[in-house]
């Protein structure tokens, strides 16, 4: 009896020990994604950096979010495993058609999984749908999936939903894509 309580002591020792080690880098690493996220992340009215992406096919280039765009750019930003994107699909089905031609649609995949059956379940044209590598700095800026980004014909974002949208939101999308865009 006196071995096994003196088995959970170590244990228990052992384990708190741990555990405040790995709270101490869990803060330094929090701290250090505070200061990515200040950087990073898409905010209302900031220009977006082009993004190296890999297409369907699998070709880098980079995705250009232009001052001269003819059209403002609705960006997907989905995991294809993710329960609240297959919540998401309809809404963004609907969305897509609400807008019509004058938005451009890209689908990013944040886990580079996309397959084809899911390609075709959607009809993703496959020049729309991009993915990154998990090392590329999008992922910093990815909080979770779905989140839906605007992004108007001056290359800035107009703004950012996060999670499954519902009537609201799609209502203030096809608003927001249908005003005037000033500089």
């Amino acid at each position: 009896m006196n071995r096994a309580i003196l088995f959970l002591c170590v244990l228990c020792t052992a384990l708190l020990g741990s555990n405040g080690y790995l709270l101490y880098i869990n803060h330094d690493l929090i701290q250090q994604h505070k200061i990515d996220q200040a950087i990073q992340l898409p905010t209302l009215d900031a220009p977006i950096s082009p993004i190296a992406v890999h297409s369907a096919q699998g070709a880098a280039h980079p995705l250009v979010f232009g001052p001269d765009a003819t059209h403002d750019r609705l960006l997907l930003v989905l995991s294809p495993d993710c329960p609240y994107c297959k919540k998401n699909w309809p809404m963004w089905d609907a969305l897509i058609e609400d807008l019509g031609p004058g938005v451009d649609t890209t689908y990013f995949d944040v886990t580079g999984k996309f397959d084809q059956k899911v390609s075709s379940e959607h009809h993703i044209p496959s020049e729309q749908l991009v993915t990154a590598s998990l090392d590329s700095t999008i992922m910093a800026r990815i909080i979770g999936t779905p989140t839906t980004i605007l992004i108007g014909r001056n290359g800035k974002v107009r703004h950012v939903w996060q999670g499954v949208l519902d009537g609201d939101a799609l209502a203030q999308i096809v608003a927001m894509s249908k005003a005037d865009v000033t500089e």
